[in-house]
């Protein structure tokens, strides 16, 4: 079980590209904030370079995390020992994790792992979901009146 981490969004692609290509719709935000990084630069979301990870227990990916400070740290599904891991390591960075976000269950583990390093106390900022379209339909009938 191990996190590698870097500053270098081609290690990133190279090494974690396919497991968040795997899942696409799981793996959105991560997959969209890197896609922005590689396409305007390291300054894209501030001041600070960005901070990427993966973690394999196996020769897979089986994790991964992205990171724009000043912004919450995005983290993949994974499992708590992976979560933890992570606080662990950014803890042994010694990089201030202003928040964290993504799979609820993995920002529980990385928070409770967090505060025990640090102190403190966690509280949820917002919530977000991704919802699909389906197919449209026009309204029949149709409402009252033209297009200009």
């Amino acid at each position: 079980m191990t996190w590698t981490t870097t500053a270098d969004p081609d290690a990133f692609e190279a090494a974690a590209g396919a497991f968040l290509r795997a899942r696409p719709v799981a793996h959105t935000m991560l997959l969209s904030v890197a896609a922005t990084v590689r396409a305007t630069g390291a300054d894209a979301y501030g001041d600070h370079p960005p901070r990427y990870g993966w973690w394999r227990e196996t020769a897979e990916v089986g994790a991964a995390y992205l990171w724009t400070p000043p912004r919450p740290v995005l983290l993949s599904a994974m499992p708590e020992r992976a979560a933890s891991a992570l606080a662990d390591t950014l803890t042994e960075e010694a990089h201030h994790v202003p928040g964290v976000g993504g799979d609820l269950a993995a920002v529980d583990a990385f928070a409770a792992t967090w505060l025990r390093h640090h102190g403190g106390t966690a509280r949820t900022g917002e919530r977000n979901r991704l919802h699909r379209l389906g197919t449209l339909r026009p309204p029949r009938p149709g409402p009252p009146g033209a297009g200009a």
